[in-house]
Order: C-alpha cells, then structure tokens, then sequence
C-alpha cells in the first residue's frame, strides 16, 4: 500500500480536479437556469473541493493512531508550526458548514421562500461568513488549546512515527489527542472529542430535520406541476448522494480513528488507506452532480 498510496493519490486528485472543473465550467455559463441562486452554493462546495484537495495533496497530512491516542501531524508543514497544523484541522471542518447550508437552502426554498435572499449576491457572502467563521475559529482553538502534544506523548510515539514516516516527533509540530492518561480521564483531550462530535451532531441533526421536512412536503406537494415536483425531487436526490460522500467518507471514516481511542481499539486498517479513502469523495462528488442532473447531462 506505501507504494501504491501515492500513484493512486496523484490520479484521484487529477481525476477529481478535471471533474469538479467541469461542474464549475458549467455552473458559471448558467447550464442549468432552473438552479437560480443555488447555483452559488454548488459554487461554492465545487471551489472548496477543489482548494481542499489541493492543500491536503500539498501538505500531506498523516493520522497515526495507537490503542491510547490518536496523533494528526503534516509531512509538509509549510511554516513548521503547530498553527498551521491546527489550520489544516480547521479547514477539514469547514464541510460541515457547507453541506447544511444545502439542506437549509432547499428546506426554505419550499417552507419559506423569502428567506432564499441570504444566498444571492453580498447576503450571501454575509450567510456563509456567518456560519464558516465561528465553526473554524472553534475548531482551530480546540486543536491548538485542548489537544496540544506534551513532550511525554511526544516521546511515546516517536520510535515508531520515526520508523513508519521518517520524522522527528519530539521536535515535529503536531496535534496528540489521549482520552486517558496515567489511570484517569485526560480532561483536555476529552473535552476536545465532546466539541468536535458536538458539532458534527449538530450539523448532522439540522441535516435530518430538513431531509424529513423536505420529504414530506414533497410526498404531499400538489401545488407544483409534475415537472416542477420531478425536478424539486431531482434536486432532492442529488442533495442527498452528493453530501453522503463527504459524510461516509470523511467524517465517520476519519472520526473513527479518533474516537477509537476512547475505547482503546485499534484500528488495523492502514493508515494510507484511510486518507486515500477520504479524498475519493472528491470525484464522486462531480460524478454524482453530472450523471444525476439532466441538464448536465445533455451539455455532456
């Protein structure tokens, strides 16, 4: 798998910028007029895939756990500092901004039609501000505040991530999170878990709530015309497939391995494997928009 990660990493990442350029390139010559001020927000989640990837392929980010601790650290960290590894953490949670915003436009779209002004020109801008701002702020303060290595941990897990990488960890910026620690709760690291799975719950339960509601008023909608509703309903679908990706395979896939610490599992998987799987989302992600969408499919 060491020698395959990178070739299958290089072609995922070409594969996955081609695709997502090719959703921009239609969405910016307006393919689908149906889409209205939509479109800015698949816009948007096509611009972040991109700017995601790129950084990740850049810096090359590594997750090693054990059965005791989780360590997240970058192969290349640009300014070797813990800040920057921090920020690469925050920006992996700024999907989790994006992909509400999507069920929240289409829930309003139907209940409260008045409130799709937040996602056309400056309103906008000050809509996804507004949510991506104290997200990344939270998340970046909780790595660098409550999962900050000590040289203790440092020195536990050097031999092998000097073996398995090549790196010094006693000098290498890096985040540690160890749920126990010396017989009894590891306070920090605890409460650093408790905010990162709050906000995944949370952003998950508002998903929820707007698939059911979106659901039901569709199953009942009688006001629109059978293809108004087909294409509501398309929407709907592709919604749904296009943010199951990111959520499968990024958030439950790379949560695993820092919750399975706090029950002393180790997960045998191997760890290239687990960022591999990761930025597979990336093309399906296009693929789902250009083969489900009808509009899409033609300008194919």
């Amino acid at each position: 798998m060491n020698t395959a990660f990178p070739v299958i990493a290089n072609v995922n990442y070409g594969v996955g910028l081609c695709l997502n350029l090719i959703v921009l390139f239609f969405l910016l010559i307006g393919v689908s007029k149906r889409l209205g001020s939509y479109r800015y927000l698949h816009i948007t989640f096509i611009i972040f895939n991109v700017t995601w990837t790129t950084f990740c392929w850049q810096c090359m980010g590594k997750l090693y756990t054990t059965k005791s601790k989780f360590c997240l650290f970058l192969l290349h960290n640009w300014f070797d500092s813990l800040h920057f590894v921090c920020l690469y953490n925050a920006f992996f949670s700024l999907f989790m901004v994006v992909v509400p915003l999507h069920f929240l436009y289409r829930y309003w779209m139907l209940y409260s039609p008045s409130h799709i002004k937040l996602f056309s020109g400056y309103r906008y801008v000050l809509t996804l501000c507004s949510f991506a701002i104290p997200e990344f702020a939270i998340w970046y303060a909780a790595s660098f505040f409550l999962f900050k290595a000590s040289d203790d941990q440092r020195a536990e897990v050097a031999s092998a991530l000097q073996q398995a990488y090549g790196i010094d960890a006693l000098s290498n910026p890096m985040i540690i999170g160890e749920y126990f620690r010396d017989g009894r709760y590891n306070l920090p690291s605890v409460a650093g878990l408790l905010v990162f799975v709050g906000i995944v719950v949370l952003e998950c339960g508002v998903m929820l709530f707007c698939t059911i509601r979106i659901y039901v008023y569709l199953a009942g909608a009688r006001t629109y015309s059978v293809t108004a509703r087909k294409f509501h309903r398309t929407i709907f679908v592709i919604l749904i497939i296009q943010n199951a990706f990111p959520l499968v395979l990024i958030h439950i896939n790379v949560g695993a391995y820092l919750i399975a610490p706090l029950f002393a599992i180790e997960i045998n998987l191997s760890r290239d494997f687990t960022v591999l799987v990761a930025h597979f989302f990336v093309p399906l992600d296009a693929l789902a928009i250009l083969t489900l969408l009808p509009e899409y499919r033609r300008a194919i």
